[in-house]
């Protein structure tokens, strides 16, 4: 009688659980499919989404009879019944059918966004994707945390005040081809808002991934221009055509500014025993300049094989700069008329060579090689004129740089583990030719190698990854070279404490070379009373960081909290100097720099997509410690926005409170931006209205400067960029169906030329 009471017991109260992989009619994973498990007379016992691969896994059933229920958008449900299951069930490939017919308004059951310990994967909803027009704005509306999009400046950027690399298919891209990306091609985003080591120092990735097609083609147009205030403007043309198992496609852009600002400069200068005091005046200072992208790629796709080359060309003519500036000087009782012009040209090709194969099942290999080739022109022309005086500088420089990057990375999945292996070398070489006030000519060789191994695997709801990686820097100019080993640690571990609530750690080491700007061994005059000065003996940074984030969703309320500390040691800093009646700015390895950074996200939908608040609360301090200054800043801020979608028409309102960052002795604050969008988006066309900043009387940002030697604090605003109402207008043209796309793993590219700039 014990014995069956025993065996009763374990039939009733046993927990199972169960896992299995969607695949749709290609035999592709299936991604963010909804997987609910009920119970016999159908109560809801459990649920999820599939992953990345289409897997899902569903633990502590708390029955042994029940129906596993598999919906996704397009494809007809599915109900398995499972029964007497007393051990946990694997149920292999399941294959999902196509609907017959279109569907009508569908949406996604469960949540859209997949956590993982190294990022958030986020699958866009049917009224996402309605309205938006491009996928710029589909990233808007997804609404990734610490994530701000500047729509005057066309860039992307973050709260805690890390740089965003953007990758379409994990091919790095920049915002234009972002921008021509169709909604409803995007399969899902992949938000890396803790990278780490692979993807240098990165504050977040942003991997867009395209849904796989069929073949035929598609061609958009996409146009947006100011309407009070023309001199500003944004123009998108792309193309694909697939074939076979090849396919093709051009993107271009055209990104132009006409406008005017105004820069006031106050300075102190204490070198000598009676301090010098000056005040600029700023007059309305014209700022033009076109930038130009365009891409041409071609892709082979055949058995698990992937070959992509894609050419890229960046030109940008700047013929007045955004340092320009007319200005009346009031200098030691004399005034003075400023003249500070500078005009440039920079022209970028690079060829970008990647192939991806499976070598067997869980075994894959990654190789990218980019050719880049930075072609420099910079003219700049300063006149400081008095009553009876006259100074005048000039400058003319011609650059360039030849680099190339190469990367091999190899995957091997072993059962419930990853294991990865990488190295990467960029070699470079400048040529800079400085004529006009001063000659030189600097030549400069910089390499840069790393080699990485990383293991990741689970125990229980405990994800945990490890790696190690060696990193050498190596920098040569003229008879002055150096080299530098830095070893790279880094250790991961996610834990889901409850269903909805997870927390992750990150720690490691990292590193950053100098900038070739800054080791440059020339000087160019700012001003009558300054030099900017390159440092050829300046050092390899070493870098570390430990990051806390705690994601918690209930309901309707999603939030996501992340403290950061890190530090810079020997960081490449500011230096005053007062060298023969001339102040000398020049770059330095200092002692050391701290960061603790609070970000708050809070995304409330109480009324389903439909209408959804976004709050952003921050809290940065900053501790900059120089080798003959210290200097500590508290930044807070709090930003918002709010998005009401219904149908096809979208309205979207939203804020931006400036960043405040130090670096060195320098405070920065960023523009505060905000605005207001309504728009309506068909299948094929769409229409966009959008004013900027209609509540301000100028666009501005300022620059302060605590040295004890020679402080200073820039003004720089415009009254051309308040109160701009843009208009966007877009078409597709699709005919036939769309290739197959693999994703391609590997991202890398150069733009920086290395030039040192005498601007202020």
């Amino acid at each position: 009688m014990i014995l069956l009471f025993l065996m009763f017991s374990k039939g009733v109260y046993s927990q199972v659980s169960v896992r299995g992989n969607i695949i749709d009619e290609n035999d592709k994973e299936v991604i963010g499919c909804s997987v609910r498990i009920l119970s016999t007379d159908s109560t809801f016992l459990s649920g999820g989404v599939t992953n990345d691969v289409g897997e899902f896994h569903i633990k502590s059933i708390q029955s042994n009879n029940f129906i596993v229920h598999l919906s996704y958008i397009g494809y007809e449900d599915q109900y398995i019944t499972c029964n007497n299951a007393s051990d946990d069930v694997d149920m292999g490939k399941i294959k999902l059918m196509v609907l017959p017919k279109t569907l009508g308004e569908v949406k996604v059951v469960g949540s859209n966004k997949i956590q993982k310990i190294d990022r958030q994967i986020l699958i866009p909803s049917s009224l996402q994707r309605k309205a938006s027009s491009n996928g710029l704005l589909l990233l808007q509306n997804l609404s990734l945390p610490r994530i701000e999009i500047n729509s005057i400046n066309n860039s992307i950027e973050m709260t805690t005040g890390g740089t965003v690399e953007l990758q379409i298919n994990g091919v790095k891209a920049k915002l234009p081809e972002v921008k021509s990306l169709r909604p409803d091609d995007i399969a899902k985003v992949e938000y890396h808002d803790n990278p780490g080591l692979r993807y240098g120092n990165v504050g977040a990735v942003i991997n867009i991934i395209l849904k796989r097609r069929n073949s035929g083609g598609n061609f958009s147009v996409d146009l947006t221009n100011g309407i009070n205030k023309i001199g500003t403007g944004d123009y998108n043309v792309s193309a694909n055509y697939h074939f076979g198992s090849s396919s093709f496609k051009f993107i271009s852009n055209w990104e132009r500014r006409d406008l005017k600002w105004i820069r006031e400069n106050v300075e102190t200068f204490n070198g000598t025993a009676t301090p010098l005091y000056n005040v600029e005046t700023g007059l309305p200072t014209k700022v033009k300049y076109d930038r130009m992208n365009f891409l041409l790629g071609y892709d082979y796709n055949k058995n698990n094989h992937l070959l992509s080359i894609n050419y890229r060309l960046s030109y940008m003519d700047m013929p007045y700069s955004i340092s320009d500036r007319e200005s009346e000087l009031t200098s030691a009782g004399q005034e003075y008329k400023i003249s500070d012009h500078e005009k440039s040209r920079e022209n970028i090709p690079s060829l970008d060579i990647y192939y991806q194969t499976e070598l067997a099942k869980g075994k894959n290999l990654f190789i990218d090689v980019v050719g880049t080739y930075i072609k420099t022109k910079n003219n700049r022309h300063f006149v400081q004129r008095g009553v009876n005086s006259v100074e005048e500088y000039a400058s003319q420089t011609k650059g360039d740089k030849y680099s190339l990057i190469a990367e091999a990375i190899y995957e091997q999945k072993i059962k419930n583990s990853m294991l990865s292996l990488g190295i990467k070398h960029n070699q470079a070489f400048v040529s800079n030719n400085y004529g006009g006030t001063i000659n030189a000519n600097i030549s400069m060789r910089t390499a840069e190698t790393y080699g990485y191994v990383e293991f990741m695997s689970e125990v229980g709801k405990l994800v945990y990854t490890m790696g190690s990686g060696v990193m050498r820097t190596y920098n040569s100019q003229g008879d002055v070279s150096q080299s530098k080993i830095i070893f790279r640690p880094t250790l991961k571990l996610s834990y889901n404490l409850t269903k909805n609530l997870l927390v992750r750690y990150t720690g490691y080491i990292s590193g950053y070379s100098p900038s070739l700007s800054d080791m440059n061994d020339v000087s160019q005059n700012i001003d009558n009373y300054q030099v900017r000065r390159g440092n050829p003996n300046l050092k390899t940074v070493k870098f570390v960081s430990n990051d806390l984030t705690i994601n918690w969703k209930y309901k309707w309320l999603d939030l996501d909290y992340l403290i950061r500390y890190s530090f810079d040691d020997k960081p490449l800093m500011e230096t005053t100097l007062f060298e023969n009646n001339k102040y000398i700015r020049t770059m330095e390895n200092q002692r050391g720099f701290h960061r603790l950074q609070n970000n708050l996200n809070l995304k409330l939908t109480p009324f389903g997509e439909n209408f959804q608040v976004n709050i952003s609360t921050y809290l940065n301090r900053y501790i900059s410690e120089g080798n003959n200054y210290t200097h500590t800043y508290s930044d807070f801020g709090v930003n918002g926005s709010v998005t009401f979608l219904k149908g096809n028409w979208f309205l979207m309102a939203s804020a931006s409170k400036g960043h405040k960052i130090l670096w060195g002795e320098t405070l920065t604050k960023e523009e505060t931006l905000h605005s207001i969008s309504v728009g309506y988006n068909k299948d094929n066309w769409g229409i966009q209205a959008q004013v900027l900043n209609p509540f301000s009387s100028k666009y501005s940002q300022y620059v302060e400067n605590w040295s004890k030697l020679a402080p200073y604090r820039q003004d720089a605003f415009s009254h051309d960029l308040n109160r701009i109402f843009m208009l966007e207008a877009y078409i597709n043209i699709d005919f036939g169906k769309h290739k197959n796309n693999v994703n391609k793993r590997i991202n890398n590219s150069d733009t920086n030329s290395g030039i040192l700039s005498g601007s202020k």
